[in-house]
């Protein structure tokens, strides 16, 4: 029988740490990037490099860390993705070479993204439906502050300690949490739940989602205005550093303060969910980031005006708050089983875009970050308006809240 009271305070902090392993890991250092860049005397674009890689990690840690689980259990998977994220962030601590740094950035996202998927997984586990509203809740609010605190922390970091300073900070946090979640988290799925791994059963269910046109449509959304995201998230360190000549710390303030959109969009979509059906939010969300990325591509006419580009920026990266909830509800609203190898394979592609658009955005108009940030944000929400023609405008509703 699933539990109906909320978990302690250390049990429910653990969660939240783990559900923001990742991001934490992603962001911290990217103030540190142009910096890396000239210590290891490469381009930006291969600098960069080590995000799109990070993507890469964290699709593969997605599509494989809940049906591991599911054979061997939450903990120990979790334990093994922790402990490989933790020696990962050491090794690209004492990265010798660019090419070590990528290939540690890699297994850095393959281990610590299990505590992001896994902490929701063990939160459904043990709790009745209203308790993992609540605790699903209190992780979302969580992610939304490693995603605006993260960079800040890293620009302070980067102005005493340098680039190394970021991987310090991160292999301390991973140790610390292994050690906590060993203690605090237990196994929540019982030995007669546990299944083997069928890969004829996976590649079926993978089957019937690429079939269905709500999957298809809200997947597509989902993960154009992912990649959209981490197309900016990836080149806003050459942005504001080198374009416009901020210091990593107001770097950090900065992209902090762009970041606040996207948590206005997610409380929005949490506040309104239950008033609205999903495909009206979608819509309204794409056709926000439609008009937001035309004034973009409009940029270079008004010289890149800080203030202009910014002020667009932040409608768009709104936009995507309001998007991501409602596109992760539309997309599995058909399935009744499988729920979640569908929801995996939706992560997996959601995260194979964001590593796409990444990669993009260092190496369009000869390593413009700016022009190519702009144009593939436009370029993106265009795609999403011709997506959304294939939704079906049903109006069901979210059946929790987000």
């Amino acid at each position: 029988m699933k539990n109906t009271n909320e978990p302690t305070f250390l049990t429910g902090l653990v969660l939240v740490l783990l559900v923001s392993t990742a991001t934490f890991s992603s962001d911290v250092y990217l103030p540190s990037l142009p910096e890396m860049a000239r210590c290891f005397s490469i381009s930006p674009q291969t600098a960069q490099a080590t995000l799109t890689v990070y993507m890469l990690g964290f699709a593969c840690s997605v599509l494989l860390s809940g049906s591991l689980s599911d054979r061997w259990g939450r903990k120990k998977v979790l334990s093994i993705g922790l402990s490989l994220h933790c020696l990962a962030s050491i090794a690209c601590l004492f990265s010798p070479s660019i090419l070590f740094l990528i290939c540690a950035r890699f297994l850095q996202a393959l281990g610590g993204c299990c505590g992001t998927v896994l902490a929701r997984v063990i939160v459904r586990d043990s709790y009745d439906q209203n308790t993992s509203v609540k605790m699903l809740s209190s992780l979302s609010a969580g992610l939304s502050m490693a995603l605006v605190t993260a960079p800040v922390l890293g620009g302070v970091i980067q102005t005493h300690f340098g680039w190394r300073g970021s991987f310090v900070l991160v292999s301390i946090f991973s140790l610390s949490l292994l050690i906590l979640s060993c203690r605090f988290i237990p196994e929540t799925l019982h030995p007669k739940d546990r299944g083997n791994l069928k890969l004829k059963t996976i590649i079926a269910s993978y089957g019937l989602a690429l079939k269905n046109k709500n999957f298809i449509g809200y997947t597509l959304i989902i993960s154009l205005a992912w990649g959209a995201f981490f197309a900016f998230v990836s080149a806003s360190p050459f942005i504001f550093i080198k374009t416009y000549h901020f210091s990593p710390r107001n770097y950090g303030l900065a992209y902090g303060f762009t970041i606040l959109s996207y948590i206005l969009g997610a409380l929005i979509a949490r506040k309104y969910s239950h008033k609205t059906s999903v495909y009206q939010f979608v819509r309204a969300a794409v056709v926000l980031s439609f008009c937001a990325g035309i004034f973009l591509v409009l940029a270079p006419l008004f010289n890149y005006t800080l203030l202009y580009v910014c002020t667009f920026i932040f409608l768009y990266i709104g936009a995507i708050g309001l998007v991501m909830p409602n596109c992760q509800a539309g997309a599995i609203s058909d399935f009744k089983t499988s729920i979640g190898t569908v929801s995996s394979l939706f992560y997996f592609i959601e995260m194979i875009f964001g590593a796409i658009f990444s990669f993009a955005v260092g190496h369009l108009f000869n390593g413009n970050f700016i022009l190519s940030t702009v144009t593939l944000m436009c370029a993106s929400g265009v795609l999403m308006l011709l997506v959304l023609g294939v939704l079906s405008p049903k109006a069901f509703k979210l059946k929790v809240r987000i």
